[in-house]
């Protein structure tokens, strides 16, 4: 399968007073059979991007009586209400959602439409591509993702998205941090996979018999020396399967069953190492803490000082001043 694409993000702020730039600007970036209505007189519509290709977020200030429609997506669309109330229909379902509500807007390729109350509405694009192999069931081939719900699971798994979601843009409109493929390929899959968690789909399946057959400990010991072999790649959980030539389910079980974390969580421990590592060789006059974190993809900071501390049991610039030639 061909690996979702993910790229720097670029940011846009459009301001849109007119009907011939309002659709123009939808167009382009919601594709050529998409429409909007006409804007009310007097009233503007702002929409803020922040477009990194297999993701995208966006904020949308819609004046009340602003429509749109579209016949097919591409991408899977999660809105979540800031402010104001947002209709939103697809084919027989029609939703009616206000300020905190979380809504899956319809299948990705299904028609849809929307019509503002007056409303700031955050969206998330996710191409099928990175959802499909966040949810992979099999180790050379993602399994098709059908959701099958479009409200959340529960009210915590709305929260939870939320905070993802936030935790996402936070990562995007750092420079450095998005720049940085460790950690726009994390927080992406972060996004993909709390998705998953929070809207029913058929990628929900657990472990089969061949899956706990092969979660053993030939197939971790592949697993694992992969994952050392190429801290500095952008993996996913699909590729370290690939690599132990088992599901994704397998590869799962057999870090939890034999070392009690998960693929992910390993090689977040293999980086942390070498972070450690690093700061112990550095010279403390010519290096940061931050720059050697994010090397090794550690986007935040608050959150990768508190790992370092639980795992070493001093902060990094500890570690980083104590480092260095010794006379």
């Amino acid at each position: 399968m061909t690996p979702a694409l993910l790229t720097p993000p670029v940011r846009t702020d459009h301001a849109l007073t007119d009907d011939d730039s309002a659709v123009s600007h939808w167009r382009s970036h919601y594709g050529p059979r998409s429409a909007v209505a006409s804007l009310p007189p007097g009233a503007g519509l702002r929409h803020v991007v922040a477009d990194a290709g297999a993701l995208a977020l966006c904020e949308l200030e819609a004046p009340a009586g602003f429509g749109y429609r579209f016949d097919s997506l591409g991408p899977l669309v999660v809105a979540s209400v800031r402010s104001g109330r947002f209709a939103f229909s697809t084919g027989t379902s029609h939703r009616r959602v206000q300020s905190g509500d979380v809504l899956l807007t319809a299948e990705p390729d299904a028609s849809r439409s929307g019509l503002s109350e007056g409303a700031v509405v955050q969206l998330v694009l996710l191409d099928q591509d990175l959802v499909a192999q966040v949810a992979a069931s099999g180790a050379d081939a993602a399994a098709p993702v059908r959701f099958t719900g479009l409200d959340p699971v529960s009210p915590a798994a709305a929260a939870h998205w939320k905070a993802t979601r936030m935790f996402t843009a936070g990562v995007l409109a750092d420079p450095a941090a998005a720049a940085n493929p460790l950690v726009l390929g994390s927080v992406a899959r972060l996004l993909a996979a709390t998705t998953l968690a929070t809207f029913p789909n058929t990628a929900s399946a657990g472990p089969t018999r061949r899956d706990n057959r092969d979660a053993a400990t030939d197939s971790l010991r592949r697993a694992v020396a992969y994952i050392d072999d190429h801290p500095r790649d952008d993996l996913s959980v699909a590729d370290v399967a690939a690599a132990a030539r088992v599901s994704v389910r397998a590869v799962q079980l057999a870090f939890r069953r034999h070392l009690g974390t998960t693929p992910m969580g390993y090689l977040r421990a293999v980086r942390l190492r070498h972070v450690h590592d690093e700061l112990l060789r550095a010279d403390p006059e010519g290096t940061t803490v931050s720059a050697v974190a994010l090397r090794w993809g550690f986007g935040h900071h608050g959150r990768f000082t508190s790992l370092y501390r639980r795992t070493y049991g001093v902060l990094p610039h500890e570690t980083l001043r104590r480092s260095g030639p010794r006379g």
